[in-house]
Order: structure tokens, then sequence, then C-alpha cells
């Protein structure tokens, strides 16, 4: 059985500038299996990432802890 682990970059979320990214990595073999970027407002980013959490098995998430991090 695979555990995965998110790692989650968090922005503004406008319609231009950075992108928010969640990243999903296999621990047992460090694979990627997953990525996504967009821009999505920090609250609607926090339900997408309970999402991808369940479906990756309940997935540890890593949100990063500043700016837009603290909303998400």
């Amino acid at each position: 059985m695979h555990g995965y682990v998110m790692g989650v970059d968090t922005a503004e979320g406008l319609g231009h500038g950075d992108y928010s990214c969640v990243q999903v990595l296999d621990l047992n073999t460090g694979e990627q299996v997953a990525i996504w970027h967009g821009h999505i407002p920090p609250d609607e980013l926090a339900t997408e990432v309970f999402n991808v959490g369940l479906w990756y098995r309940d997935a540890l998430c890593c949100v990063e802890s500043n700016n837009h991090g603290l909303t998400t």
C-alpha cells in the first residue's frame, strides 16, 4: 500500500499573476503522481486540496504557511 504527501503553494487566486500549485508524491517511490496548477481563490483551493487528499488515501498535506497559505 502506498502513502502520499501533497505540497501546496497558494497564490492570490486572481486571473493573472502567480498560479496556485498542488503536487502529490508517492512516499514509497518518490514519484510525482499528480500535479495541478491554476488561478483559484484560496478558500476554493482548500476544498480542492481536501478532495485530492481523500483521493490519495488521506494524503499528508503540507500547505505554505505565509500570505495566502494562511487562508487556505
